[in-house]
């Protein structure tokens, strides 16, 4: 298993497409940085990945629909943001996904 936790490290800006690489990842914490930006949709990439954690940065964009291609995602945290617009029907086919936290952002 390979896991990136990254927490609390005042990243700011966008999430790097290239995370899209990390094919054979199953954890990334991302939580409490600064991140702003769009994430990109090569995180639909990680076929692999379980557990994804967003929450606590400022986060302003719609959820994208690629993450509904982890479908291996067991868990996802996304709270605490900025997130708009309508969550992607696209996720309700993630028939793995338990637990999908979207709390305090602007949906």
């Amino acid at each position: 298993m390979l896991h990136m936790n990254l927490e609390g490290n005042r990243f700011t800006g966008q999430i790097p497409g290239s995370f899209g690489k990390l094919t054979n990842i199953t954890l990334i914490n991302l939580s409490k940085n600064r991140l702003s930006v769009l994430l990109p949709m090569e995180l639909g990439n990680l076929l692999w990945l379980q557990a994804l954690n967003l929450s606590h940065n400022a986060l302003e964009c719609p959820l994208p629909p690629e993450l509904a291609s982890c479908s291996m995602l067991l868990t996802s945290n996304a709270s605490h943001n900025f997130f708009n617009g309508s969550i992607p029907t696209a996720l309700q086919t993630m028939s793995r996904l338990s637990t999908l936290d979207l709390s305090q952002n602007q949906f």
